[in-house]
């Protein structure tokens, strides 16, 4: 008999954690369980993975202050499914979950198996800090075992003094399925640049702006993959800097139209103030793209200095202007970064890697006493 591994994210739209939790539930269905995904009514994540045959549950993740409402749907949820694990990613999702499990009680409850995708609470201040981290220790006492998809989150854990039990803890890097990307010439006809991400502030979009200035007289395209906030504001700085010419505005994409921009363009640039561990970097390295990023936690752990990309101080913009000429200009440097990425990829961020570090993590979570009488996973 199957076991059903419920998979809880609250935020549905196309970014990392969405592809993270679709490739997750998608392996599981292929290892033989029942993967089910509760996320946002009607997201992007629920449609798509309705389309890959994946079961699916919608709520209303939109505001943080749901947390109570959600918990008392979540555990009627759990106490009529009753699945062998429930997989929360994210504090949208974890702190509901968390809330859920201290409902059920010990008897009914199954397994809780918690992943930071990142701790946005360092970005805040004041009262919204000190809510946010509690929130995050929360999440992380409940649960019966917690991932971090980067060392840079674990440590941070560690250092905030999170950790209600560290042995109860592994990293899981991110991945994803490889067959699925589209097919790249090694040297596109137009040098191009390519970023992919939420328009907002953590994803330092308005920089693009300055490094497309910086790079002149050279004057690559700029392929703006995504939609957000700051949309607007880009817009506006793009055009009153006289770079209108040099930018593409995709809008918000579906995963596999937003990879075969990218596939056409020379690489990938990722400015991020703070990121987990970019699902981004992962697709582009596979595709053979090289990478240029901000040199923080998480992206420092996945591209490898001179040798899959380059990274740069986050506000540094004529230092991404520097590392883009480069690739741009040398002769054969970005064939060099890409093919070394590919392999770096296949290496060390393969999906079978991923599906069996969380399998593992299923198990050990039942270790725990808060997890004595859930049933056994295979």
């Amino acid at each position: 008999m199957t076991k059903e591994i419920v998979q809880v994210i609250g935020n549905g739209d196309p970014g990392g954690g969405t592809t993270a939790v679709l490739t997750l539930a998608t392996l599981l269905r292929g290892a033989g369980h029942r993967p089910l995904i509760v996320s946002q009514h009607d997201s992007y994540l629920l449609r798509e993975a309705k389309l890959q045959g994946i079961a699916v549950h919608g709520m209303d993740f939109s505001s943080r202050g749901g947390a109570i409402g959600n918990c008392r749907a979540l555990a009627s949820f759990i106490r009529q499914r009753r699945p062998a694990v429930v997989h929360a990613h994210g504090n949208r999702a974890g702190l509901p979950v968390a809330l859920a499990m201290k409902m059920l009680g010990r008897a009914d409850r199954p397994r809780f198996v918690y992943t930071v995708h990142g701790f946005h609470f360092l970005t805040k201040t004041g009262g919204a800090y000190h809510l946010a981290r509690m929130a995050e220790k929360f999440a992380i006492a409940e649960a019966d075992w917690t991932n971090f998809v980067s060392d840079g989150d674990a440590q941070i854990a560690r250092s905030r003094r999170l950790l209600a039990n560290p042995a109860s803890t592994s990293i899981i890097h991110n991945a994803v399925l490889a067959e699925d990307f589209p097919a790249r010439a090694d040297a596109p006809a137009e040098p191009g640049i390519a970023f992919i991400g939420r328009l907002t502030y953590q994803k330092n979009p308005l920089i693009l702006a300055d490094i497309a200035a910086a790079l002149r007289p050279l004057a690559p395209q700029m392929h703006v993959i995504g939609g957000g906030e700051m949309d607007v504001e880009l817009r506006d700085r793009v055009s009153a800097m006289q770079l209108s010419d040099q930018f593409v505005f995709h809008g918000q994409q579906h995963r596999t139209s937003a990879l075969q921009i990218a596939a056409a363009c020379t690489l990938l640039l990722l400015p991020s103030r703070w990121e987990g561990h970019p699902i981004t970097v992962i697709e582009a390295m596979h595709m053979g793209l090289p990478v240029i990023a901000s040199d923080i936690s998480g992206t420092r752990e996945i591209v490898v200095q001179d040798d899959t990309g380059f990274l740069v101080h986050a506000d540094a913009a004529s230092d991404y202007a520097a590392a883009i000429r480069q690739v741009l200009t040398e002769p054969g440097l970005a064939q060099r970064l890409g093919a070394r990425g590919r392999d770096v990829a296949n290496e060390k961020f393969s999906a079978q890697r991923m599906l069996q570090a969380n399998l593992a993590a299923y198990r050990l979570a039942s270790h725990g006493t808060a997890a004595t009488t859930a049933p056994c996973l295979a």
